[in-house]
């Protein structure tokens, strides 16, 4: 498509992290989810960061047309269901990037 508000989003697979962190403390999951105009087409994004801060994944999608509530409980679901999958069972979700 092309638009601007559309290109970082992805339909392939999260991105994993494969260093070693500390193992100690919970991951930190933060997450967003936007429409351009409320309703609007938007999207949602989530990066989950292991107790050091290192990147265990980043994933977005997007979302069609939606209100800014839906986006944002899009995103948080998108971000906890791919660290559920990834073994994380100590998360703490954020919204503030």
């Amino acid at each position: 498509m092309g638009s601007r508000y559309n290109r970082n989003y992805s339909s392939a697979p999260p991105q994993q992290y494969s260093g070693s962190g500390s193992s100690s403390g919970p991951y930190t999951l933060q997450c967003d989810g936007a429409p351009k105009g409320n309703p609007g087409r938007a999207g949602a994004g989530a990066v989950l960061r292991d107790p050091s801060g290192n990147v265990v994944f980043r994933t977005s999608q997007g979302l069609g047309n939606t209100t800014n509530n839906v986006a944002e409980y899009e995103a948080l679901k998108l971000g906890m269901d791919q660290a559920l999958k990834s073994g994380c069972t100590n998360i703490r979700c954020s919204d503030r990037f």
